[in-house]
């Protein structure tokens, strides 16, 4: 399986909502190393022992810092992240069904957060008993679509912006 290129503010979004464990902080430091990026907090990362939890939490701040992410809160980092899993699977046409458990867990990270709730609870919209996979999955699509549109509007009427960062 390929790996993706390191992006901070994926980086960022994941270490906000608690979807990276602090064991595998110096891992990732490691790739944005090997993506150009360049800074003594995040060659101390990258360094560190994943059993020095205490280390890692100190250094983190510093080390986003340098990869010049914006400091999401919660919401904004889930935001991010289903926004970009959402793009995939239309791009891709993956299935989305298995993404259901990410997007709660997404939901739930953020607080419960209003936006993201239609995707995050979409397996209590499904009747097991009597629903097909193929209209679950034409189901969780329409969702997304519904996702990403809502999404487009907020960031034209400069709500949301999207966040980038590159080396």
């Amino acid at each position: 399986m390929a790996t993706m290129p390191f992006d901070p503010a994926d980086f960022e979004a994941e270490a906000i909502l608690k979807l990276i464990s602090s064991g595998q902080m110096p891992s990732f430091a490691l790739d944005a190393l090997e993506a150009g990026f360049n800074g003594p907090h995040i060659v101390r990362m990258a360094i560190l022992d994943p059993a020095d939890g205490w280390a890692i939490d100190q250094v983190l701040p510093r080390m986003l810092d340098e990869l010049g992410c914006h400091h999401f809160a919660p919401k904004e980092a889930a935001l991010h992240l289903a926004e970009k899993r959402a793009k995939r699977i239309l791009a891709t046409g993956e299935d989305p069904l298995p993404s259901l458990s990410y997007f709660y867990r997404l939901v739930f990270e953020a607080g419960y957060t209003e936006e993201l709730y239609p995707l995050g609870s979409l397996e209590d919209l499904f009747d097991f008993r009597s629903s097909t996979p193929e209209k679950q999955r034409a189901l969780a699509y329409e969702h997304i679509r519904g996702f990403l549109a809502d999404r487009q509007t907020q960031q034209q009427r400069g709500a949301t912006p999207p966040h980038s960062n590159n080396p």
